[in-house]
């Protein structure tokens, strides 16, 4: 009877420690996860690069003053008549391998708004930072890019960056006349690899901190995005990601360079991932109930 009883209290003091230690920690929501903790947090990684790509590029077109002036205060142009435009931009061709730009048109119903502006990458189009795009970005602007209140209503259509598709709406606001400030709202469901579907509905802020006066100059653009995303997926899992420290795109890097994202679902915090401290590298940190690690980014 005394072996059962101490038995039984060394079974009952394990299970305390495990709970106290999950208090502890802060990560009390993996259990209900129906995904390993570490594995989702990898893959959203790669999601949040790719979603970010994507934005970068519907605002590199659609946003600069330049862009305005060569079609977008004109009537309708052609992807040729743009390619052409573009000579005048090099440092924009460098984002793209061999100077190749992505086909672009403009169209419009009596030179007025809303204007239709359509990116499209073909099957494969390459940027110098590695990635491969392919598909179409299709951006409704309801008035001039740069005026207080202006929407852009962003669509991708069969859109995949390396082999992550995305498909879906995002809506971005102007809210600043002087800067380049926007509000963010999104549905957008995303396809990895391995055949998982994940919906993202999106409420983020995103500001330019730099690079808004070089248009076409990918080299100095700075990007910080800050809000929410609340994620499903095909797997069952229901879960919130907080961008706890503002995240950091640049217009060279393939990465996210910064911020810091926290991972809640109903039972609580599982999950944490730190971008760094704004370098251009591969490596994020990923702390989860299981403790901390360095996971590689990238295709």
């Amino acid at each position: 009877m005394k072996k059962l009883l101490f038995g039984m209290l060394i079974a009952v003091s394990g299970l305390v420690f495990y709970a106290c230690n999950k208090e502890k920690t802060g990560f009390i929501g993996a259990d209900s996860l129906k995904s390993n903790a570490n594995e989702l947090v990898a893959s959203e990684s790669q999601v949040d690069n790719v979603v970010e790509t994507a934005s970068y590029e519907s605002d590199l077109f659609s946003l600069s003053n330049n862009s305005y002036s060569v079609g977008l205060k004109s009537g309708e142009i052609a992807g040729a008549n743009t390619r052409f435009n573009f000579e005048f931009f090099p440092n924009f061709k460098l984002r793209y391998l061999r100077g190749v730009c992505p086909d672009l048109t403009i169209t419009t119903t009596n030179g007025g708004f809303p204007k239709t502006m359509t990116v499209d990458y073909g099957t494969g189009l390459e940027l110098t930072n590695g990635h491969i795009l392919k598909g179409k970005i299709i951006v409704v602007l309801s008035a001039a890019p740069f005026v207080s209140g202006s929407t852009r209503t962003i669509t991708f259509e069969s859109f995949c960056a390396d082999s992550v598709c995305i498909s879906g709406t995002s809506v971005r606001i102007r809210t600043n006349d002087t800067q380049r400030k926007f509000s963010e709202t999104g549905n957008l469901t995303v396809t990895l690899p391995n055949g998982t579907i994940i919906n993202r509905v999106e409420d983020h802020q995103r500001i330019w901190l730099a690079g808004s006066d070089t248009d076409f100059n990918p080299a100095d653009d700075v990007i910080e995005v800050s809000g929410k995303v609340v994620v499903s997926d095909s797997k069952g899992n229901e879960y919130s990601k907080i961008i706890t420290t503002p995240l950091v795109k640049t217009g060279q890097c393939k990465f996210i360079t910064k911020g810091v994202i926290e991972y809640k679902n109903s039972a609580g915090k599982f999950a944490t991932i730190d971008f760094g401290n704004g370098d251009c590298d591969n490596k994020a940190t990923r702390t989860t109930q299981k403790g901390t690690s360095e996971i590689t980014l990238g295709r």
